[in-house]
């Protein structure tokens, strides 16, 4: 059924069927009181003390939640009582309950999908049930326990009243502010800097930079020549274009992170899937939704930047085109970004 912590003020509802997803509800409550702390996490096995009425309980963590996620695993929809009957069709089955009275007070309610289970047809539900299919849902699966968890945890962060608990972790290892350094040092510390954010510019400058400077010894040398014969003076080698050139490929080659992959299947919130194939830089993408084609497009990576063209076919429609700019997460797992169509920009989210 459903979180853990008190019966009082709970944040976030989660509930389950114990015979379908038990261990999953209960490692996933573990995470997400690690992230947003115990209070504010209601199931019902943790969340109501020992001597208090189950219903009134219940009743007064709906009340208060912030969101519901129903966990719904493969044998969610089908389980009996020992009659034969489902449960899902009883008025008093706790999990109908739950749900409904969260729907019922339009409280935010998502669906989670275990193990690539489907969300179920509104015709194999309940009446006071059936809104539930137009929830948005979310997948979660043990092989990627790790993404899908991060993806659940930002989307539960923007829910008004929900807050992620601070990590004292995050405050030990935040490194402690660089001294401004003395102004005499200013000038070699924006020069650090632009190496690193801005190496080949920077390093075209040095060129230019070592060759002004080369420059004016020579000159200088000629001088005191001039000013002290017979004394030899070294020889300033000049360096020329094409050496500037290639010292300056081999610097950008050296420095130049590694292009991210995106090559595999990925997939949006509304369930469609994106396979992606890579070449370098460059990207081509085929998208399909319920196990069928249904556009594609391709496009190019700039470090963490997917610039993609997309073409999508829905049946009896003429072809809809989008431009779309993708920022990739640090963990490669995750791209957000927006799309430009016919009907003007839209938000576009990828998942691995």
């Amino acid at each position: 059924m459903a979180a853990k912590g008190s019966a009082v003020a709970a944040g976030i509802f989660i509930s389950y069927r114990r015979d379908d997803s038990r261990h999953v509800a209960g490692r996933l409550a573990d995470d997400l009181a690690q992230a947003f702390g115990s209070d504010s996490i209601f199931r019902d096995i943790e969340g109501i003390s020992l001597g208090l009425d189950f219903t009134q309980s219940l009743d007064t963590a709906l009340a208060s939640c912030s969101v519901m996620l129903v966990l719904i695993g493969p044998n969610w929809l089908t389980i009996q009582n020992a009659q034969g009957q489902r449960r899902l069709d009883l008025p008093e089955d706790w999990i109908r309950q739950e749900i409904a009275t969260a729907l019922r007070r339009n409280v935010r309610v998502v669906p989670v999908l275990i193990e690539g289970t489907p969300l179920p047809d509104a015709s194999d539900l309940p009446e006071d049930l059936k809104p539930l299919v137009r929830r948005q849902s979310m997948d979660l699966a043990d092989a990627r326990w790790r993404g899908d968890l991060q993806r659940l945890i930002e989307t539960l962060e923007r829910v008004p009243g929900l807050h992620l608990k601070p990590s004292s972790a995050d405050k030990a290892e935040k490194p402690e502010p660089a001294p401004m350094p003395p102004k005499s040092g200013r000038k070699q510390l924006w020069v650090g800097m632009g190496l690193g954010v801005f190496g080949l510019i920077v390093l075209s400058l040095l060129v230019e930079g070592n060759k002004a400077t080369e420059d004016t010894q020579a000159q200088a040398g000629a001088a005191t020549q001039q000013q002290e014969p017979g004394v030899a003076r070294p020889v300033v080698q000049q360096v020329s274009p094409q050496l500037a050139q290639t010292l300056q490929q081999e610097e950008a080659a050296k420095t130049a992170p590694a292009l991210p992959n995106l090559a595999g299947m990925w997939r949006s919130l509304s369930g469609e899937i994106y396979q992606l194939q890579q070449s370098g830089r460059q990207i081509q993408l085929s998208a399909e939704v319920n196990g069928q084609p249904f556009g594609g497009g391709r496009g190019e990576l700039d470090g963490t930047l997917l610039r993609i063209a997309m073409t999508f076919q829905v049946a009896g429609q003429a072809p809809i085109s989008a431009n779309c700019n993708m920022q990739l997460a640090a963990d490669h797992a995750s791209m957000v970004g927006q799309c430009l169509g016919p009907n003007g920009p839209f938000a576009a989210q990828m998942f691995r």
